[in-house]
């Protein structure tokens, strides 16, 4: 049996979660290591660190702390924390290295058993995906998997489910790969640089479904994702640059049921009444003056948004239109651009949840697969509908 290494990168979280996960992790008998990456040296890493003995006492393994390291030239974040985990499995002995969210409350040792099923078979990359609410994953489904479809329509990078999913297996001949080509996206957009470049530098990818669900708090209004928005777009702007070899990834996906449980399908994942308000929120000249790229309706409802909030505007084909010029306009570091690019998102994502969300949750769930692939087809066609 392959030896693996499980990593959990953490900040804030609930020390005792973060235990239990550990305990989880080392109940499976081909872990021989487990890593905790640490943003910085808050009171969670301390505590962690005075509860290591006891853990490695209890599990039988190899407890290792580490403090993320500074990479690329970008905010640091939970890209820096991946990057060390990497940096250090390839030093090791070790086949393959598992990432898992540190804050999951219902991670087990089947989910580790899931994975390593698909990577004994061979698979270079083997992420999990699984049910989620239909107004969750709003970056994945309306900046991610949206910009898969326009700028590489040409492959099926944009029928990987979870692209920014935190838990995932890799080989080391896959990092190996791919290490030094995402060593600058070391922000939110790491998840989009390892699916990017795994898929295009050929890496075969598998999608394990874990059906019992990924359950995580939620958020207060879409501001809670305003930096993860920003960060996820950029990486794709920035990726549309890169050259590549291959336009063929190996890509498989588990095909399921979908059999969600009552909690997820009626969940509704951010505060809509909070939200409104971020349309009115922030307006300067420069952000109206950057509104003349757009179309005419764009211009003039996103406008009104500083009196009242308007977003019925937003359909799928606005979007779509708005997205490229998006990648062709937008400025990362220029403050008012980011800010527009938010109100851009956060009026499409309303659009979504009050006109197709509020339909039901399978509804919802094909409209969004129905609307990956129309962006798809719609680019093939030259913009034609």
């Amino acid at each position: 049996m392959a030896k693996i290494i499980v990593c959990f990168p953490f900040f804030n979280e609930k020390v005792k979660v973060i235990e239990r996960n550990i305990l989880r992790a080392g109940a499976y008998s081909a872990v021989k290591e487990i890593i905790c990456v640490g943003k910085e040296k808050n009171g969670c890493y301390q505590k962690l660190s005075e509860r290591l003995p006891a853990l490695q006492e209890k599990t039988k393994k190899k407890i290792t702390l580490l403090l993320q390291k500074k990479y690329g030239s970008k905010r640091s974040g939970k890209g820096d924390g991946m990057l060390t985990a990497l940096e250090y499995f390839l030093k090791t002995p070790y086949e393959r290295i598992h990432f898992y969210d540190s804050d999951i409350t219902n991670f087990s040792k089947k989910w580790i058993e899931r994975v390593e099923r698909k990577s004994r078979q061979g698979f270079d990359v083997v992420r999990c995906f699984y049910p989620r609410s239909s107004t969750d994953a709003q970056i994945t489904w309306h900046i991610t998997r949206t910009g898969f479809a326009i700028l590489w329509p040409q492959t099926e990078i944009c029928f990987i489910r979870q692209p920014l999913g935190g838990e995932l297996a890799l080989q080391k001949k896959a990092v190996k790969k791919i290490f030094k080509k995402i060593l600058n996206f070391n922000d939110w957009g790491i998840d989009t640089a390892i699916t990017f470049f795994s898929f295009f530098e050929g890496c075969s990818i598998y999608e394990v479904y874990i059906k019992e669900g990924k359950l995580h708090k939620y958020y207060n209004s879409l501001e809670d994702l305003k930096t993860m928005c920003i960060e996820c777009f950029s990486t794709l702007q920035e990726l549309g640059k890169a050259s590549i070899k291959n336009t063929s990834g190996k890509y498989v996906r588990e095909d399921i049921k979908r059999r969600v449980s009552p909690k997820v399908k009626t969940k509704l994942s951010y505060k809509i009444e909070k939200t409104l308000f971020l349309l009115k929120k922030g307006w300067t000249r420069k952000q109206a003056s950057y509104l003349k790229f757009f179309p005419k309706k764009v211009q003039k409802r996103m406008k009104e948004c500083q009196n009242y909030p308007r977003f019925s505007f937003m359909t799928k084909k606005t979007w779509f239109e708005i997205f490229q010029i998006l990648i062709e306009k937008f400025k990362k570091g220029d403050k008012d651009w980011e800010e527009l690019l938010f109100k851009l998102w956060v009026a499409r994502v309303l659009d979504y949840t009050l006109k197709i969300a509020i339909k039901g949750y399978n509804y919802a769930l094909d409209y969004l697969e129905k609307m990956i692939e129309d962006y798809k087809d719609w680019s093939l066609c030259n913009n034609r509908f």
